[in-house]
């Protein structure tokens, strides 16, 4: 698998500019992972203290990536369910972290105390 830097992949530069993208896809990763179950645009936007403009561009762009689905509860509410590709980025991201947060703290913890 090659590695690209995120400014040459057009799916992602396509969109408004982030102020931070790790932040980003961390915040799409949250997401991702609460609305397995099926949430509001409401609660998404309570839980990660979203504005409304800023949930409708993470909406559109996990939307557009067929990372989120929209679905219809049994009152007919809008509620956004993770879809399969979606479970599977959140899958990668967390072995990211896990990966990042071992190259980090690894050489912390071998250094000797004298």
């Amino acid at each position: 698998m090659s590695v690209f830097p995120l400014e040459t992949i057009p799916s992602i530069t396509k969109y408004p500019t982030f102020s931070n993208r790790i932040d980003t896809i961390a915040i799409m990763a949250e997401i991702l992972t609460e609305t397995k179950t099926g949430l509001k645009k409401t609660r998404i936007i309570c839980k990660y203290n979203l504005s409304y403009k800023q949930l409708e561009l993470y909406i559109k762009t996990l939307l557009e990536q067929k990372l989120l689905a929209r679905k219809s509860d049994e009152k007919g509410r809008e509620k956004f369910v993770t879809t399969t590709k979606g479970n599977n980025f959140v899958k990668n991201f967390q072995a990211l972290q896990a990966l990042m947060l071992e190259k980090i703290v690894q050489p912390f913890t071998q250094l000797q105390i004298s």
